[in-house]
């Protein structure tokens, strides 16, 4: 027999952000648990809006199945003597675990023969475990922060009621003063404040009537038809940012879309400007054109239907207006000083405690900016670079900025331009802080490439400097992105730089000790595994192209590419095969020099060191030039020489000379491989 089991979390309003996740969270602990207790059920769903956390198993047995538990306890020889009599060790084993010496059984194992003690636990009725088991569901879930209320629990939001029924019964449970039980609650402005509940079936259908569409599901599907439909009836065209469609699911139990307006005249301000406002401060979907312009309309989600829902647009309009007529304001007042000058007020603005201020960075930065300028052959002149970077932060103490932070970098762009600065310049004080989230454009213009690297250098460099380094799943300084974009950015541009160098001189700039460097570097190699990995690279060859210089971004993943191709070359195989023998027998080995032709006395030395040589010299350029291809089919030629050193060479011979001369033969053809990769971690 089952019954299907609703467990509903009642809070305050939750973080929009937040209820995803802990409907994730729900989910997987709710099936780890049940599974862990024993208990068999169908599926397991979970539903969410702001005010409460539904928990819905289908189809959940009655009882926890029987456990049989064996246990297993000395040898049998040990257990018993010669006659069969059980020993000490026996008895004592038997008693320790509550059986009967009698009832212990012997198996055969790995090992040999062992006695066993079997333990039969019979399931308790689901209600039982339902009681100790709901609780600790609340205290799973994953809290960014949280607040005490009533004693000591804690949670995101103050916990107002748990309704919990396992059928028509209640799973009754306390949390300090708070009892579970069979009741719930309505929408906040047109439910029922308080619903009494028989089963799970009405909990449903009760939430419907009460004007709670629990489904995250539906609410979607209720918003995106409504702002697609409301996108049209303006001449706009069809058009959703998915990151504010989730936010709004999230912010309302019963959504209800509708369409204002706003005066065309704001559409004089910067596009970027009036997005922004409406998506992060309001929440409301902005409507374009077909040619991507914007239009003077928006869609809001109302968490109420009003009688007359012109009243709620009208305040929704209201108040957009006074938001866009603060930024116009703002706007007029910062172009009343031009963008250059406010660059010495950079330095009353701190960028970092123990690091200094913003105008300090900036100059770092432009430092920083012409150097790899210069190391990339100079693809912009370098006066453009300079200048990018001398404004870069300018925007930083304008008032719109100040006002909305979201804006730095775009407002410098407009301010820029309508100073007269070159478009480049302009372009490029913008693009230096792209990408700002996974999957955002990456820099198009060389000055926004060229200081957008050099900024993100300085951040991580200046964080793990001031111990602000990331530690577990915390990043407040988003510097794992950071460092993911520069990687993403010398790809995408193809461009030949080194990190260490990069990191390098940002600590001489910075005057940082030198153990910040490596602290950084090895940050960096971590943050390259993970990209190769997603990139769709085997864990072994990411591990062999990584085993040499990983430094310059570019050469590693050409590197990696050229690796994975090879994985299913038979010649390849067979080349790997071979120089791992001369990989093992280096393990542990250090011999520095040049080899003495002299010293070769067996035929197999001789034509191993004049196939090796003649293969160096032939493969220089090519490792040089980048191309790794040719270079390792240019190794396979050595595969039978290789081989048939070690089959008719004895290369730890008793002449010490012997000895040594053909372990430098040797270390010098690892040498020359493994600049390209450990190719010895990918044989067979």
């Amino acid at each position: 027999m089952s019954r299907d089991l609703v467990f509903e979390i009642g809070t305050e309003e939750l973080p929009a952000g937040s209820i995803p996740v802990f409907l994730r969270a729900l989910k997987e602990n709710a099936i780890s648990s049940l599974s862990k207790e024993r208990l068999n059920f169908k599926s397991v769903k979970t539903f969410g809006t702001p005010r409460r956390l539904i928990l819905l198993v289908e189809e959940l047995s009655e009882t926890q199945e029987d456990l049989v538990e064996e246990i297993r306890g000395p040898a049998r020889r040990v257990a018993f003597d010669a006659q069969g009599h059980p020993t000490q060790a026996a008895i004592g084993f038997a008693r320790s675990r509550g059986v009967r010496v009698e009832d212990l059984i012997v198996k055969k194992t790995e090992q040999g023969e062992y006695v066993f003690a079997v333990k039969r636990h019979r399931g308790r009725t689901t209600i039982d475990v339902l009681r100790e088991l709901l609780p600790s569901l609340i205290f799973s879930l994953p809290l960014p922060k949280s607040m005490r209320w009533k004693g000591n629990i804690r949670f995101l939001r103050p916990i107002r009621w748990l309704l919990a029924l396992y059928g028509d019964e209640v799973v009754e449970f306390k949390l300090e003063n708070l009892k579970s039980g069979r009741k719930t609650r309505g929408h906040r402005f047109m439910g029922a404040s308080e619903i009494e509940v028989s089963d799970v079936n009405e909990f449903f259908s009760e939430l419907e009537k009460q004007f709670v569409v629990f489904d995250p599901d539906k609410r979607r599907r209720i918003i995106e038809e409504g702002v697609k439909k409301f996108q049209k009836e303006v001449g706009g065209r069809e058009f959703l940012d998915e990151d504010l469609l989730e936010e709004n699911v999230f912010l309302t139990e019963y959504p209800i879309p509708v369409r204002g307006s706003f005066r065309e005249e704001f559409l004089k301000l910067p596009s970027e400007v009036l997005v922004m406002v409406m998506k992060v401060n309001q929440k409301y979907f902005p409507v374009y054109s077909d040619d991507g312009k914007l239009l003077p309309y928006f869609v809001a989600v109302s968490n109420n239907r009003a009688s007359l829902m012109d009243g709620i647009v009208e305040g929704y309009e209201r108040v957009l207006e006074a938001r866009f007529e603060d930024a116009d304001f703002y706007f007029k007042k910062d172009l009343e000083i031009p963008l250059e000058k406010r660059v010495p007020l950079l330095k009353g603005v701190i960028f970092l405690e123990k690091i200094g201020t913003m105008y300090e960075k900036m100059e770092r930065i432009r430092a920083l900016s012409i150097d790899i300028n210069s190391k990339l052959g100079s693809p912009v002149s370098s006066e453009l670079v300079s200048r990018t970077a001398y404004l870069a932060k300018a925007d930083l103490v304008t008032d719109m900025v100040s006002e909305f932070p979201e804006l730095q970098g775009v407002m410098g762009r407009e301010y820029a331009l309508r100073f007269g600065e070159d478009k480049e310049v302009a372009l490029g004080i913008y693009e230096h802080y792209l990408p700002r989230f996974s999957g955002d454009d990456l820099p198009k213009t060389w000055t926004g490439v060229i200081v957008g690297i050099a900024d993100k250098i300085d951040n991580i460099v200046s964080c793990f400097m001031a111990g602000l380094s990331p530690s577990g799943s915390q990043d407040p300084y988003a510097l794992r992105r950071q460092a993911r974009a520069i990687n993403e950015i010398i790809w995408y541009r193809e461009l030949p730089l080194s990190l260490e160098d990069l990191v390098s001189r940002s600590i001489e700039l910075l005057r940082a000790p030198a153990s910040v460097k490596d602290e950084v570097m090895d940050f960096f190699k971590a943050r390259l595994k993970n990209q190769l990995r997603e990139k769709g690279f085997s864990h072994k060859v990411v591990e062999a192209a990584m085993a040499s210089d990983w430094s310059r971004p570019l050469d590693l993943l050409k590197r990696a590419s050229v690796l994975e191709g090879f994985l299913e070359d038979e010649s390849f195989k067979a080349f790997a095969s071979a120089f791992v023998r001369v990989v093992n027998i280096l393990r542990g080995v250090e011999v520095e020099g040049e080899v003495d032709e002299k010293l070769l006395v067996e035929e197999a030395e001789k034509a191993l060191y004049r196939s090796f040589s003649e293969l160096r010299e032939r493969t220089e350029l090519l490792f040089l030039k980048g191309e790794y291809e040719e270079f390792i089919r240019s190794l396979f030629g050595l595969t039978g020489v290789i081989n048939s050193f070690f089959d008719n060479v004895l290369v730890m011979a008793p002449d010490e000379d012997l000895k040594l001369n053909r372990l430098k033969l040797l270390r010098a053809i690892r040498d020359h491989v493994e600049r390209v990769g450990m190719i010895s971690l990918l044989a067979g």
